[in-house]
């Protein structure tokens, strides 16, 4: 009996062993992991701070181009709206991109574009009704502001910036961004972001630069992303505004046509 009870005692004694070096395993892994994070906190923030430099960004001459000129038969056939079509022409025209790449040249992604189109214009990008179709059906906020309680994912905005890049270029012959220089990378590093877009490899001079910088800031915290759309704290009124176009009025299914005509080249008209 008395056998039994020290082999239960030792039994229980080694078990504590255990149990105390399991825990002070778990005490060591978990100051190794606050330190990691306090590593990578003081790694990203000198980018932080850099990205600050970017709203001095200055370009001294630019070669590139945009034709505001936009066909009526183009206009017509974009459907998110062919006044907020105009409306990015005009605004690419403000943006001053640089002749040549530069030694470590940042560049910038069509996210950032995106996000610099609503600050510099104060104004959302529409919101998708449906999705999971091919040219899907639109409500702009800047004609029902109730449209600005529909959902919208974070590269919602990008994507129709895609579009009117598309549309520009293969019906009218307008390249709304130097795309020579397009490419794929990670373009938000500066910003403590990790994910790879579609963009640029050159940097420019953006309208609204400064509260441009001051938004992108909000929005790329803690390696996720914003909605673009999304109202800007301290979004200072700006000389650009969204377009009106009378062809606003036009219904989904018109446009829908008017897209139509240009994938066949039946379209017509100035």
């Amino acid at each position: 009996m008395h056998q039994l009870i020290w082999e239960v005692g030792r039994f229980y004694q080694q078990q504590r062993q255990i149990l105390r070096q399991f825990l002070d395993i778990l005490v060591e892994v978990d100051i190794r992991r606050s330190e990691a994070k306090e590593h990578v906190k003081n790694e990203t923030l000198p980018g932080l701070l850099y990205a600050q430099d970017l709203k001095h960004v200055s370009v001294a001459s630019t070669n590139f181009e945009v034709i505001t000129d936009v066909p009526t038969t183009v206009l017509a056939g974009f459907i998110p709206g062919p006044g907020l079509l105009q409306t990015l022409v005009n605004w690419a025209a403000l943006i001053r991109w640089p002749d040549t790449l530069c030694e470590g040249c940042l560049g910038i992604s069509h996210y950032e574009l995106a996000v610099n189109f609503c600050v510099a214009t104060n104004s959302c990008f529409p919101r998708i009704l449906e999705r999971g179709r091919r040219y899907p059906q639109f409500s702009d906020p800047f004609y029902h502001t109730d449209a600005i309680l529909l959902p919208e994912l974070a590269f919602d905005a990008s994507r129709i910036l895609e579009q009117a890049i598309t549309i520009l270029k293969k019906y009218a012959g307008i390249d709304l961004f130097p795309c020579a220089f397009k490419e794929r990378r990670r373009f938000l590093g500066i910003f403590g972001n990790s994910k790879t877009l579609m963009g640029y490899s050159l940097r420019p001079q953006l309208p609204s630069q400064v509260a441009h910088i001051d938004r992108m800031l909000e929005l790329t915290s803690n390696d996720s992303l914003g909605n673009p759309s999304c109202s800007a704290k301290g979004t200072s009124q700006s000389d650009l505004s969204r377009f009106q176009h009378p062809l606003d009025k036009s219904e989904y299914h018109d446009r829908l046509k008017a897209l139509r005509r240009l994938e066949n080249g039946t379209a017509s008209g100035g």
